[in-house]
């Protein structure tokens, strides 16, 4: 019995940390190197949708919050949408953050 409970504990606790998306559509704008010069700031543009946390349209990634492979797929995959003029999905792992952690390029939500 007490297996059970600390299970669902567990489980209720996972279920609360599921992050969500933070921005889908087109890039307006992409600003390398803010504050610390490693970190980029995505703007998108107008008309944009699934922003699950409020972030207005700006996502950011932080390049000491990922390890550097996925740094430069993010990266490389949001100024392919932009030069491209093609829909992309930001998604962060952690709730309540417009920092991205998984970038999708795509024409719809799936």
């Amino acid at each position: 019995m007490r297996s059970l409970a600390l299970l669902l504990m567990f489980v209720s606790v996972g279920s609360f940390a599921a992050g969500g998306n933070i921005g889908f559509g087109k890039i307006k704008g992409i600003k390398v190197g803010n504050s610390n010069g490693e970190d980029l700031k995505i703007f998108l543009e107008s008309g944009y949708s699934h922003d699950q946390f409020s972030c207005n349209g700006v996502v950011f990634v932080t390049k000491s919050h990922l390890n550097d492979d996925r740094f430069n797929m993010i990266y490389s995959a949001s100024m392919a949408a932009y030069m491209a003029n093609k829909k992309v999905r930001f998604y962060s792992h952690t709730d309540n953050s417009c920092e991205a952690t998984f970038v999708a390029l795509q024409e719809t939500v799936f």
